[in-house]
């Protein structure tokens, strides 16, 4: 049996040179995989190829509408994303901007659907976050994406938030959005190791209000359990705290 060359990279940046890398040597990868979620087989072989004389190929070939695209599909959890990506962008040599146009292209149509899918999680995760009251005056919010939209989502509570300092933490992928006075930073769980997070007594108070208010109107006889995951799906009920006993 043959083994199946795998080209690995490690950030976005590093894809965008290894596909300009493949396009320029009229390479036709089989797989394309972040070398963090690669497992290695005897059936496989990782490449990892030296791509810095690449870094700048895109710089001013290509669109921000397509850079734009192609970013936000980097989001989504979707196997063959990479893939996806590294066609559209052959195309894009050939056809330029007008390539995100072009549905008769499956390549298209999936970053496309992609794109969509990554943004219409971010939207729904700004009405399902919750934030906390912490000790030390701040807030917190923890929550497991499908999809990697920490970036995409912070903006929006810094605007609707302008004068609490926040926290969120993407439970998944270990990383943190920190809104402080003004500012917006990513980062690490390394970061921020030594910051307490306890919840204030308002806080506790609040959410015990919340719990026994959320419960006493309810009325058991109208309880409609598929209605109401069909607007609040299940997977978002671990960090709403009127969920806890579901």
């Amino acid at each position: 049996m043959k083994n199946e060359n795998i080209y690995i990279y490690e950030n976005f940046k590093e894809l965008l040179s290894l596909i300009a890398y493949l396009i320029t040597n009229q390479i036709k990868p089989y797989n394309i995989q972040k070398k963090e979620k690669v497992t290695p087989n005897l059936f496989t072989n990782l490449i990892h190829l030296d791509t810095h004389t690449y870094q700048q190929f895109w710089n001013k070939k290509l669109s921000l509408k397509v850079l734009t695209l192609i970013r936000d599909a980097y989001r989504s959890e979707d196997k063959y994303k990479e893939l996806v990506i590294y066609y559209v962008l052959l195309n894009y040599q050939k056809y330029g901007e007008k390539v995100i146009y072009m549905r008769n292209l499956k390549c298209t149509n999936k970053l496309l659907a992609l794109a969509k899918y990554v943004h219409s999680e971010t939207h729904k995760w700004k009405g399902f976050l919750r934030f906390q009251e912490m000790e030390n005056h701040f807030y917190y919010a923890e929550f497991e994406p499908i999809n990697d939209i920490l970036e995409l989502l912070a903006p929006h509570f810094k605007t609707r938030f302008q004068r609490e300092n926040w926290l969120i933490k993407d439970v998944k992928r270990k990383k943190y959005a920190f809104k402080n006075e003004n500012q917006l930073f990513f980062l690490q769980e390394e970061d921020i190791l030594k910051l307490e997070l306890k919840q204030s007594l308002k806080e506790e108070e609040c959410e015990d209000l919340w719990k026994t208010f959320f419960h006493t109107i309810a009325i058991k006889e109208r309880t409609n359990k598929k209605c109401q995951q069909n607007f609040m799906p299940k997977r978002y009920w671990k960090y709403m705290i009127e969920m806890e006993k579901e």
